[in-house]
């Protein structure tokens, strides 16, 4: 007995209704599509790959040279927010804007009133820091 064509799909009968330009544009989509999930997929295997190299370099560093590596850092956090603070601050003030704009809309962004008085900016030699000039 001959074997019975198998019925065309519903995504084969979609692209026999589509014009030739249609049909680039539906390849272009699809090609986009699948480049996303590619790049996403690269991304997850090249981060836990990064993960399970720095678990193991830091599986051979020992407490005492972690300590003072964690200090260092802690310093050149501090120094670089001290040194940036202003730029720092401005840009959260606008970001505090923008969040309350896309919350409650554009209305909202216009009208948004910024932070008043005295914020803690930092700690240089144990004593804490206060800027009245800031206004965030």
């Amino acid at each position: 007995m001959p074997r019975r064509a198998a019925s065309p799909t519903r995504r084969q009968l979609k692209l026999k209704a589509m014009s030739k330009d249609e049909k680039v544009a539906e390849r272009k989509i699809q090609a986009a599509k699948a480049a996303r999930l590619r790049r996403q997929e690269n991304s997850v295997k090249y981060n836990a790959a990064a993960r399970e190299r720095m678990a193991k370099q830091q599986a051979g560093v020992l407490d005492s040279e972690k300590k003072p590596e964690a200090e260092n850092r802690k310093a050149s956090a501090t120094r670089y927010y001290l040194k940036n603070r202003e730029t720092i601050l401005e840009k959260a003030k606008w970001k505090r804007a923008n969040n309350a704009g896309a919350k409650h809309g554009e209305a909202a962004f216009w009208s948004h009133r910024f932070r008043k008085g005295k914020r803690h900016v930092g700690v240089l030699d144990g004593n804490i820091q206060t800027d009245s000039l800031c206004s965030t």
